[in-house]
């Protein structure tokens, strides 16, 4: 007896009215055959679970070979109340980047010239033996 699809399938049959049915676990697929009005339909569903929306993909087969649509089933809790949110306007955002090319610019524009005296390494190390520590 298949167990994973149908108690699923029989609850549906149930939900719509149908009485009389037969499921045949004879073969490779296991075969749900019901009356429905003055027909005798059948609904073919597999043995193993295929994956997590197996069942219910075979439930809405099921619904669709009825012909009927889905019962939704409200709950007794009462409706929430949404607060009324208002939508703030629109505001229009533009953001300017700064060129990368304006530093360049800044770079390559003459300066003064800095004229460096030239100085031997005696003057150099006189220098720094003279700096504070």
């Amino acid at each position: 007896m298949p167990d994973a699809y149908a108690p699923y399938l029989i609850e549906e049959l149930r939900v719509h009215g149908v009485k009389n049915w037969e499921i045949d676990d004879k073969g490779r697929h296991n075969k749900l055959r019901f009356q429905w009005g003055d027909r005798t339909l059948m609904h073919v569903f597999p043995k193993t679970p295929s994956d997590r929306r197996g069942i219910l993909n075979s439930l809405s087969d099921l619904r669709h070979t009825l012909g009927v649509r889905r019962v939704i089933r409200k709950s007794s809790a009462p409706e929430r109340q949404r607060c009324p949110v208002e939508k703030p306007e629109k505001l229009l955002t533009i953001t300017v980047k700064p060129s990368p090319f304006a530093d360049l610019k800044t770079l390559l524009t003459p300066k003064e010239a800095v004229l460096c005296p030239r100085m031997s390494l005696a003057q150099i190390a006189a220098m720094l033996n003279s700096a504070p520590r």
